[in-house]
């Protein structure tokens, strides 16, 4: 397949570059290193953003992609409340800017990197797809507005709901990013607070089985919108207590006040098993471990 991927010298997406080239498909990155970074290229790249519509006109009317792997945006929810408008512009315009140009040149499909923040918290913690939408940021609201955009935009589409994605290239660009912050301040002395008491809980999910959950949908030919995460929650506390354990440190990690999060987050996963043959195999204790061996290098 000739696959056009946005954002691809970031962390996920240059992990799906790499997924890509392995499995043979032909791949088209752009990244206007906003975020991303030159180093997590391994393949050429143009350094185009989503906003630039002649350049995009141009590849899809020369280059005819089969697919076009989403993961360009702004990724920080406090980023996202400092500055909305901006936020709206790149995850929500960009999105739809994208999306009519696919449309009108013929590009037949789209994979979509949102993220849980489109739930409206409950009770329970626990989430299903079928859940109520409800986001409580500017990063949550962008995201839902451009889900429903391209669920009526007559495209081809999977819509994939991350949970906490952690691994080797990740570097602390949002708030919520736990493991990566920790690391940072084992290795590099940076300030890192928990917030709280340490026991909220979220689903962490490694690189590797989001990477498959990408390229599994760009070739299959379900549509519909799936959580992909690992299906279990882990607390902040216990998070640290396995980096303590990778790290072989014994860092005591301070903690800060608590702040308005949910207690409780965890992604059912069962639709993406059954329809598109995907599953999270890599374990929590594995994954970390992985990561901070490429931290240490």
């Amino acid at each position: 397949m000739k696959i056009f991927i946005t954002g691809g010298c970031g962390f996920i997406g240059s992990h799906v570059a790499d997924l890509c080239i392995e499995m043979k498909h032909e791949i088209c990155v752009i990244d206007d290193l906003s975020t991303g970074r030159e180093e997590n290229a391994s393949f050429p790249f143009y350094e185009i953003g989503i906003e630039d519509r002649a350049w995009i006109i141009h590849r899809f009317e020369t280059w005819k992609p089969d697919a076009i792997i989403h993961l360009a945006a702004q990724p920080s929810l406090q980023e996202s409340i400092k500055n909305p408008i901006k936020d709206v512009q790149i995850n929500l315009l960009g999105t739809i800017n994208l999306v009519r140009l696919a449309l009108k040149y013929h590009v037949p499909r789209i994979i979509f990197a949102s993220t849980s923040a489109v739930y409206a918290p409950r009770i329970s913690g626990v989430y299903p797809e079928d859940s109520p939408a409800g986001p409580l940021t500017p990063y949550g609201i962008s995201k839902w507005g451009a889900e429903q955009y391209i669920k009526n935009s007559g495209l081809s589409y999977v819509i994939l709901r991350l949970g906490n994605v952690y691994g080797p290239r990740q570097i602390p660009l949002g708030e919520n990013q736990l493991i990566p912050r920790a690391l940072n301040h084992i290795y590099q002395g940076k300030p890192f607070l928990i917030n709280g008491d340490g026991k909220q809980k979220r689903d962490f999910v490694y690189i590797d089985d989001i990477t498959n959950a990408f390229v599994l949908s760009a070739i299959s030919n379900m549509n519909g919108t799936f959580n992909i995460s690992s299906g279990l929650s882990y607390s902040v506390n216990e998070v640290l207590e396995i980096i303590n354990w990778a790290t072989q440190r014994e860092t005591i990690f301070k903690h800060g006040p608590e702040i308005n999060e949910p207690d409780y987050i965890q992604l059912v996963v069962t639709k993406a098993y059954y329809q598109l043959g995907w599953e999270a195999k890599i374990t929590l204790r594995k994954g970390i471990d992985r990561t901070v061996e490429a931290w240490s290098k």
